[in-house]
């Protein structure tokens, strides 16, 4: 029993070594293939997200066509070359050309181009220059040239020659429209360049649906580490990538899976394979799913590490082999115990270093996972920051209009009297003046509402100057009628009273459905805060847009005199945002976007720039602001780990995205390993060191012993 419970403890010690290298290395290898199929599988989840997000053709058209025209205004800018000079020139139709094959080739319907040249402003003498398929560019020019419909043109022709003519009197703005027939479904869209070069487009998408699309995209996916494909519901068609092409076996039983399959998500292993299948969606008329294969990591030295695992297990069988004859039989030499005891040490000392290198890969995987945890954490906060910070800035400049309470201040601030007989010159010189201190346009609008019903608007054109509106529109009437009642409530001391009543039954009737039509719109909370006796923040959201409307009543010698209501729209409300923190070039990138799934446009950058630069970042921020939902991904390469984020602002329009880059796991592990490398060897040194003292330290009387018998031995009885 004594015999074999030393054997057991020399097994337990001589191969530990070699058994704690075996288990670090395969703990290893199961951390880097979960790491991968990780990594993998929200690259396909994101694959799987963009197929899932259907973008409507005509939005792409006016994409397209929008990028078009803000890339050649921007080429202006950046060379100095003029379409509009060029479009006079002997190379205007090469130059036209490269634009429009830009945009013919990337999109997946028949389109035609049309760049059209104004000889003069708002006229029908233009010139024209055509590429792409004969989709009815001609009819329409032909129409618009002459005005009316002209004799043997369809009469779609007439239709849409008439919207150009709508938008050729504001070539700023883009119009979009559809026409369907039996044969067709033609958008045309146009867009301008300069003040009298303008782009015209006609697309023809009758053969074209999202499945057709979700198709090309399946079938053109060449990623070879994962398989994408849809079954296309109410029918026994599949749709496969090229993962598929040579396994006909995995087709066959995908198929029979999802023949047996229920409407929600599942997933099974098929041959080895890891099928993902997505829920049933009777509306997109596809079902989704994804297909990898196991993963077999690629090991930095696979050789040194089985050579040393062959070597450590080589040695602690022969050792176990002596160790057990001399135990179990008897047989064998005899190891000096000079020898015995500082080997016993070593071996003790030595075992917690091998205990380290097993429990290495969860300290690493812990250690790495931190790492990631704090940089992820670092970039959710910058970005949140910048949305914290557009707030603030948006409160301290809406500050500035609350600060006019009176006209008394108003006066003061702009250093000129109040007549009372002309309110639209008298807000005019106020903007302006805010304009100037606040080095921007920051409101786009300014509503002054007099006791006495007079009401002077103020907008902001295209063209970064301010117009008056008409007050007599039943939207601004609408208010008008509240603000006076406002007014009136607050000089007769907050009672109620009855003034300005409609004199007439379609009066009344129109003013009970212009409440009813804005309780429609902005819903009762709104509505009646906005009705409110008191000074009011209304905010108007869209899917994309956010609009603030500060109102408040201002006084005139200590009497309640007028209504002021204070407009911010959602293109004066980048002026909040900090752009000065917004970058590309660094191992940090920080971009906002703002916009519709129709067109998207970079802040402080232009798109084409972002686009250049930050492509997966664009696309990432895209589909974040597009789904109103916050998004993610990893980007891993052998030396770097990419992680992107995006997520729409809360207090405004825009959807920021930034990036953190950080070592990967694989380079901070050598680097580690190269650290712990000269830290295992001192330790080994110093459990060397040890061994040996220990070994003197314990041996000393047995020593001291042997010595004096052999000093007896040789007569010397001194001792």
């Amino acid at each position: 029993m004594k015999k074999l419970l030393l054997l057991l403890l020399a097994a337990g010690i001589l191969f530990f070594p070699p058994l704690s290298v075996y288990l670090s290395t395969q703990t290893a290898r199961q951390l880097q293939i979960n790491g991968l199929e990780n990594e993998r599988q929200k690259v396909i989840d994101s694959q799987l997200r963009e197929l899932e997000m259907p973008l409507s053709f005509d939005s792409s058209l006016e994409m397209h066509i929008s990028r078009l025209s803000r890339y050649m205004h921007n080429q202006k800018t950046i060379t100095g070359i003029d379409p509009e000079r060029v479009a006079q020139s002997a190379e205007a139709g090469n130059f036209f050309k490269k634009f429009a094959d830009r945009v013919i080739r990337n999109l997946d319907y028949p389109c035609e181009i049309a760049f059209i040249l104004r000889r003069e402003e708002f006229s029908r003498n233009i010139q024209v220059f055509r590429y792409g398929e004969q989709l009815g560019l001609e009819q329409i020019l032909a129409n618009f040239r002459n005005g009316a419909l002209v004799d043997g043109n369809p009469l779609w022709s007439g239709y849409l020659a008439s919207t150009l003519e709508q938008a050729a009197n504001t070539l700023n703005n883009s119009t979009i429209v559809t026409m369907r027939s039996p044969e067709r479904l033609l958008a045309i869209f146009s867009n301008s360049v300069g003040d009298k070069l303008q782009i015209l487009a006609v697309a023809d998408l009758h053969q074209i649906s999202w499945l057709n699309l979700l198709e090309k995209k399946i079938i053109c996916n060449n990623n070879i580490d994962y398989g994408l494909g849809c079954q296309l519901i109410g029918s026994s068609r599949f749709l496969y990538s090229e993962y598929f092409n040579d396994k006909p076996l995995l087709r066959d039983k995908i198929a029979r899976f999802i023949a047996k399959a229920g409407p929600d998500p599942e997933s099974a292993t098929l041959s080895g394979y890891r099928i993902e299948l997505a829920g049933s969606d009777q509306h997109k008329g596809a079902r989704l799913f994804s297909v990898t294969a196991p993963i077999l990591p690629e090991s930095d030295n696979p050789r040194s590490q089985n050579l040393l695992m062959i070597a450590l297990s080589a040695l602690s069988v022969l050792s176990f082999i002596l160790i057990g004859q001399k135990i179990a039989l008897n047989r064998g030499f005899d190891l000096p115990i000079r020898y015995l005891i500082p080997v016993t040490f070593l071996l003790l000392f030595i075992q917690p270093l091998f205990s380290m290198v097993y429990l290495a890969n969860e300290y690493l995987e812990t250690s790495y996972s931190n790492i990631k945890s704090a940089s992820s954490e670092k970039l959710t906060n910058d970005l949140i920051s910048l949305d914290h910070q557009t707030h603030d800035n948006f409160l301290e400049n809406l500050n500035v209009a609350r600060g006019f309470r009176s006209i008394e201040l108003i006066n003061k601030y702009t250093g000129e009297s109040y007549q009372g007989n002309d309110d639209f010159q008298y807000c005019l010189k106020l903007l302006r003046q805010i304009d100037k201190e606040m080095y921007n346009r920051y409101y786009s609008s300014l509503w002054m509402c007099r006791d006495d019903g007079k009401f002077t608007v103020l907008s902001l054109r295209a063209d970064h100057d301010y117009q008056a509106e008409d007050s007599e529109s039943d939207f601004t009437g609408f208010f008008n009628d509240r603000f006076v009642e406002v007014i009136d409530y607050l000089n007769n001391d907050c009672k109620p009273v009855i003034n300005r009543q409609p004199s007439k039954i379609q009066d009344d009737l129109k003013v009970e459905y212009s409440r009813d039509f804005f309780l429609q719109i902005f819903g009762p909370d709104i509505f009646f805060n906005f009705r409110r006796y008191s000074p009011m923040l209304l905010d108007i959201n869209t899917s994309y847009k956010k609009n603030k409307l500060l109102g408040m009543p201002i006084t005139l010698h200590n009497r309640y005199f007028a209504y002021l209501t204070w407009h911010i729209d959602e293109k004066n409300a980048r002026h909040n945002f900090p752009t000065s923190r917004l970058n590309l070039r660094s191992d940090s990138p920080r971009l906002a976007i703002f916009g519709s799934e129709r067109m998207i446009g970079g802040l402080g950058f232009s798109l084409e720039t972002l686009e250049n630069t930050q492509p997966q970042l664009l696309t990432l921020a895209r589909t974040a602001h597009i789904n109103r939902s916050q998004s993610s991904i990893t980007q891993k390469s052998d030396e770097t780990i990419r992680i992107n984020q995006a997520f729409p602002c809360n207090y405004s329009f825009f959807t920021v995205a930034g990036s953190e880059t950080i070592t990967s796991f694989s380079s901070w592990r050598r680097n580690f390993e190269q650290q712990a490398l000269l830290f295992l060897a001192a330790l080994s040194i110093v459990s060397f060191m040890l061994a040996m003292a220990g070994a003197r330290y314990f041996t000393k009387p047995l020593r001291e012993l042997t010595e004096a018998t052999n000093q007896i031995s040789a007569g010397n009885y001194q001792v």
